[in-house]
């Protein structure tokens, strides 16, 4: 009499290194939950699909799961497809629990079924980033603010909080906005470049950042602040 618990994570695509690690820390759940007698009384047996990051693939599987009866589904980490997920499990009155769509946005629909289970929203993340500018010496801290951010739910809500916080801070602030799965970013790091910031904002997926990154070495720009969303901060290749 197991409890099947529905997993959607996104083992490829755009997103799939975060997936990956969160579909590790899930199994690291499992086994401490089963050793510990289970879940009210039952033991758990997670159910993992891979979305491929696409929410069309997540919300076909969803409805699957739902058709056959099953208990619970963790949300995946994305956004995008939360969004679409959470949507249907509204309409199916099934509880539906996520950890890594954070923008505000999704939790002003007035759903019942949709649970949060993370650090905070994106009213909340941008604390971290304005109280350590708040935090250096008035000689370190930057006057100069370039920032890119993916074109998705998540990112795009996340600049809409953390912007003005910056604007108020910079005497120069600007943000370029970009498609998911972006090729080049040498032509937004060229601009950047031109207008010599003291600091740069990465706000996207671990692929993207990295591609971010590796186009600010390459054009020899040296801001003296870099901050990164920790989605690539997570990869073990990401310090080489």
């Amino acid at each position: 009499n197991r409890m099947l618990i529905l997993l959607q994570h996104h083992t490829t695509g755009p997103f799939a290194d975060h997936g990956k690690q969160s579909l590790a820390a899930v199994q690291v759940w499992e086994a401490k939950i089963n050793a510990e007698g289970g879940l009210l009384g039952r033991p758990v047996q997670i159910v993992h699909i891979d979305n491929k990051s696409d929410p069309n693939t997540a919300v076909s599987a969803f409805r699957k799961f739902i058709a056959e009866g099953r208990d619970i589904t963790f949300g995946t980490y994305a956004a995008p497809i939360v969004e679409q997920e959470s949507t249907v499990a509204e309409q199916e009155r099934r509880l539906y629990v996520q950890s890594g769509g954070y923008p505000l946005a999704l939790f002003g629909r007035g759903y019942k079924y949709l649970f949060f289970a993370s650090r905070g929203t994106s009213v909340d993340l941008p604390g971290p980033i304005l109280s350590f500018i708040d935090a250096l010496p008035a000689e370190q801290k930057p006057r100069k603010i370039s920032s890119a951010a993916v074109d998705s739910i998540a990112f795009q809500d996340l600049e809409k909080h953390l912007g003005p916080g910056l604007k108020q801070r910079a005497t120069d602030y600007s943000n370029e906005n970009y498609p998911l799965g972006i090729r080049d970013a040498q032509p937004i790091v060229q601009k950047w470049k031109a207008a010599s910031p003291d600091a740069v904002l990465v706000h996207g997926y671990a692929p993207d950042t990295v591609l971010f990154v590796r186009a600010i070495r390459l054009a020899g720009l040296k801001p003296k602040l870099l901050i990164i969303t920790p989605t690539a901060a997570s990869l073990e290749t990401f310090p080489r």
